[in-house]
């Protein structure tokens, strides 16, 4: 662990190793390159745009909050790219020290190094297959940092499955562990009732409700489970998208 330490990347190398890819991308086919693209601009958009509330900053800092926030996520997901980088700005604002932990697949799907580096104390990049950063999922430095530095806050942004067993990583440790969730959506207004999940036994909807929630408290069994009511319809929407791509299967 400490010599993954002394490795780290510092955010604004991140962003450098991300633009690197965007503009000078040596594999021409990289069917990721319009993730770099949209990665990065949302981004930069959130790190120029996004200012911290004044009301907001005072009412944390009445609570006395001096804690270590963690944020786990993947570097690829639109709701990461524009969701991180305001909540670590946040928190460090705060005077909070912020540490984060990237995953993906694989090297391919890193994306945003810089970024996440510019904005966060320590950065941990991890893959599933060991072919950049740390062989490891998520929850291997999550359990690790919960044993060690003992963060006072855990923010999960990514996936349901990782997000889910975040909270069960956190959970022997009494860590508040905070999730963004992304269900199905339709209106955005609360009436369709696609996105609704069980939190704490009781039916919430994530446009208007959420989309944060206490992780422990979320059902993820039954959030998951309604998450496949389309998979039929979104295989078929898939396959359209992709028809002349040469995009192998799973790949996006």
């Amino acid at each position: 662990m400490q010599n993954y330490w002394q490795n780290a990347l510092t955010f604004e190398e991140y962003l450098k190793v991300a633009e690197e890819r965007f503009h000078n991308n040596p594999d021409n086919n990289d069917e990721h390159q319009e993730y770099y693209e949209l990665g990065l601009t949302r981004t930069n958009r959130t790190l120029k745009t996004y200012k911290v509330d004044g009301d907001q900053l005072a009412n944390f800092k009445s609570k006395d909050f001096h804690g270590k926030i963690l944020i786990i996520s993947e570097p690829w997901c639109g709701d990461a790219s524009a969701t991180v980088p305001a909540v670590s700005k946040f928190f460090e604002a705060a005077g909070n020290e912020v540490k984060i932990i990237m995953g993906a697949r694989n090297e391919g799907l890193i994306i945003m190094e810089d970024e996440m580096k510019a904005i966060a104390d320590e950065l941990i990049v991890c893959t599933d297959d060991g072919s950049y950063g740390r062989k490891a999922l998520v929850t291997e430095p999550l359990k690790e940092l919960c044993e060690t530095w003992k963060p006072d806050l855990v923010v999960a942004i990514g996936p349901p499955v990782m997000m889910k067993f975040c909270t069960l990583t956190t959970r022997p440790f009494n860590i508040p562990t905070v999730v963004s969730l992304n269900t199905i959506m339709v209106d955005g207004t609360g009436m369709c009732g696609g996105c609704r999940v069980s939190i704490n036994g009781k039916t919430k909807f994530v446009c208007v409700d959420g989309p944060e929630f206490d992780g422990f408290a979320v059902d993820w069994d039954n959030m998951m489970l309604r998450l496949g009511t389309f998979k039929a319809q979104e295989q078929e929407a898939h396959h359209r998208c992709h028809i002349g791509l040469h995009i192998q299967e799973g790949d996006a």
